[in-house]
């Protein structure tokens, strides 16, 4: 099981969303309301929020990549500070730009910058 930190990096901060349950909806002809099915709940979201540090553009764009990759994986298991989340799949991930409306950017460090958004879904 991996550790979220060694995946992301040191600077990230970890949501966990709460189940959402599901029903689906029936009316009847004749019938006056609506029937309710309920089917459960299934998953929680989990995002991930961070930031990426590093010497050149390249090696911003290489770990973009690389977090990137993983929405083209199976469904793994992961521990961050304790907890363990099962059966996590990535979904969906975003750039986030700076208030000049940049997504990589330099810093007084001599250090580019990129934060980054990535949500999971708990398929169990």
């Amino acid at each position: 099981m991996p550790e979220l930190y060694v995946i992301f990096g040191p600077e990230i901060v970890v949501t966990i969303s709460p189940r959402q349950a599901m029903r689906t909806y029936h009316g009847f002809a004749g019938v006056h309301g609506v029937t309710a099915m309920h089917l459960g709940s299934r998953g929680f979201g989990l995002a991930v929020t961070g930031t990426i540090r590093a010497a050149t553009r390249a090696l911003i764009d290489a770990a973009v990549a690389d977090i990137e990759a993983l929405q083209w994986l199976g469904a793994l298991y992961y521990w961050h500070q304790g907890s363990n989340f099962y059966n996590i799949v990535w979904e969906d991930m975003e750039v986030i730009k700076n208030p000049a409306g940049k997504s990589v950017y330099l810093v007084s460090t001599g250090l580019y910058v990129c934060k980054f958004k990535i949500y999971g879904k708990g398929l169990i």
